[in-house]
């Protein structure tokens, strides 16, 4: 009976293990086996030709755990509620936590945000002579590569980041529908310079 209670526990433990929310990074996954011949690729912008630009923000998500103190009157259940209840408030910390660092990041580049709107993205993907189709391309194709781009600047401005989150197969993450491939493609600018700016 011990054992069982101590597996319980450890299984509860380690299902309130969370991480918080981000949709600027992803799981890689690789469940394709042949290669694809790069003619044949076709892109698909899944949020449109809007371009997403935000602020560099710091991915530090800790925060000072309270304290919890076990009431034994509940029981093993009472426990587990308790423990569940606890995760659920840690996490909730830390999703507040980065959404008020991203938000503050943005304010700082609010100047460069409010340009994005006149920036087509199928404009600067272009020269790079690919196939890009809208965001409401409906073909299932094993050769349709869905694309989400996400630029970041400093705060001064005077670097641009891009983390694309690139994806093959499924429905970009619904439920019930697991990409055949997954993974995230980052791209650091140099410095620019006053002129670049």
């Amino acid at each position: 009976m011990r054992v069982l209670i101590t597996l319980l526990i450890f299984i509860s433990l380690i299902g309130c293990v969370s991480a918080p929310y981000r949709d600027d990074h992803t799981a890689h996954i690789n469940t394709i086996s042949e290669q694809y011949d790069a003619s044949d690729l076709r892109f698909v912008l899944v949020d449109g030709p809007a371009i997403d630009i935000r602020g560099v923000y710091s991915a530090d998500n800790t925060t000072v755990s309270s304290s919890i103190m076990y009431q034994g009157v509940g029981g093993i259940a009472g426990l587990l509620a308790q423990i569940g209840t606890h995760a659920s408030l840690i996490n909730s910390q830390r999703n507040t936590k980065l959404a008020d660092a991203q938000m503050r990041a943005n304010e700082e580049i609010s100047s460069l945000i409010s340009l994005a709107p006149e920036i087509d993205l199928r404009k600067l993907v272009k020269e790079a002579g690919y196939k890009l189709e809208g965001h409401n391309h409906t073909e299932v194709s094993s050769t349709l590569v869905n694309i989400k781009p996400i630029f970041f600047a400093s705060k001064a401005m005077d670097k641009i980041s891009l983390n694309m989150i690139t994806w093959v197969g499924g429905n970009g993450g619904a439920e019930g529908s697991k990409p055949q491939y997954q993974n995230l493609v980052q791209v650091f600018s140099q410095n620019l310079s006053d002129q670049q700016k």
